[in-house]
């Protein structure tokens, strides 16, 4: 995400060297903010957990909200099974660059273990405050990230997905998510209150696997699934509109 100085981004976590067996998929706790004006690469406060595909979210305090990630991957030592760790809290980056941990906000079904949510978990602001999270299986949340943080699980359920399959929220508190099965679904958390269950409706089904793939917003307001697959690759235009209208 965009930092609060214009013009700079983040890079946080990653892996150690993925070139390297025995460090590949291990995560880092590593931040570092680019500036390509200047060229520039700046070390700044780590985070408390390595992170390892997680997810970001800038607040609309300009503060900075890290979710998931993997800490180290599965390992076997000595003919025993060492599972992964994964980084099941979140963080919160101070527009100071200093960082606090969201400790009542740990969750494994939200960004940690289940159904691998660690995996760049998906999350947006929630127009009424705070951020909502879509999970890879069938759970939704809302996450207040105010001091040790707050987290809420809604009580009604969208279809399973895949951490392999995309979702875009393409107009204010309206997604676009891709479920198992090829199924499109549209998640409307335009509610009253951030605890009112988000309104789920079936949009059809895409023509083609789309693993790995993207979804960009056009300008028209239509939205483009793009790329990845089964084992073409194949594209093709799901107009929210009509979607809506039909």
């Amino acid at each position: 995400p965009e930092t609060p100085n214009a013009g700079k981004a983040l890079s946080i976590g990653g892996t150690l060297n993925n070139l390297n067996p025995v460090t590949q998929g291990i995560g880092k706790a590593d931040v570092t903010v680019i500036d390509p004006r200047t060229n520039s690469f700046s070390n700044t406060p780590s985070m408390a957990y390595p992170r390892w595909y997680p997810a970001a979210v800038t607040l609309l305090n300009k503060e900075t909200l890290v979710l998931g990630g993997r800490r180290a991957p599965s390992s076997n030592e000595n003919g025993m099974l060492i599972k992964q760790e994964v980084a099941s809290t979140p963080e919160v980056r101070g527009i100071d660059g200093n960082w606090r941990t969201l400790a009542n906000t740990t969750s494994n079904e939200a960004y940690g273990l289940s159904n691998g949510s660690w995996y760049y978990p998906q999350a947006w602001i929630h127009p009424r405050g705070g951020v909502f999270i879509l999970t890879h299986n069938t759970a939704m949340f809302h996450l207040n990230p105010t001091g040790a943080g707050t987290l809420s699980k809604y009580t009604n359920n969208v279809e399973a997905s895949s951490q392999l399959l995309a979702s875009i929220m393409y107009e204010q508190g309206k997604i676009l998510s891709i479920r198992n099965g090829r199924r499109a679904v549209l998640i409307d958390i335009n509610t009253p209150n951030t605890i009112d269950n988000p309104v789920i409706r079936d949009t059809g089904y895409l023509q083609k696997d789309r693993k790995y793939g993207s979804l960009t917003v056009l300008a028209d307001g239509s939205v483009w699934a793009h790329g990845g697959g089964s084992d073409v690759i194949q594209a093709d235009t799901l107009s929210i509109t009509n979607a809506y209208n039909g």
